[in-house]
């Protein structure tokens, strides 16, 4: 029983270490953007500001954000819902500890795809959820 309140714990944190990175993209200027201002003399200025995730790509920024989080909180339902089952039951608890594993494998693949970018900010995340499916097997 310990194993698993552990397990739900270590889902919890990690789905909440994916907000917090998804608020830190959100609200803290981490990008670098450029505007050319023209005058009427001919003179052309480039100036190089920090925008926001939503200010470098638009609304488009929101499935890069709240796609970590799904992910995370499927891996929180599955690790709530591979409470120890007995009897005949026994293989939808490991199908339901196979979906978190999958989770993970998925957030893996989504950080190496966006490790340049938003991805380093999901390596904590990343760790959380490996160590759940440690704790989970």
């Amino acid at each position: 029983m310990f194993r698993l309140k552990s397990a739900i714990t270590i889902a919890g944190l990690s789905h909440l270490s994916t907000m917090i990175a998804g608020l830190i993209l959100l609200f803290i200027p981490l990008f670098h953007g450029t505007d050319v201002l023209n005058n009427d003399s001919g003179i052309t200025q480039i100036v190089i500001t920090k925008q926001t995730i939503f200010e470098t790509n638009n609304p488009n920024a929101l499935i890069m954000l709240l796609f970590p989080w799904v992910i995370t909180g499927i891996v929180m339902f599955t690790a709530i819902m591979s409470d120890p089952i007995k009897g005949e039951q026994q293989r939808i608890r490991w199908r339901w500890k196979s979906y978190g594993w999958a989770c993970t494998l998925v957030l893996i693949i989504f950080i190496t795809l966006t490790i340049s970018s938003i991805g380093w900010l999901y390596v904590p995340t990343l760790l959380l959820l490996i160590t759940y499916c440690i704790v989970n097997k």
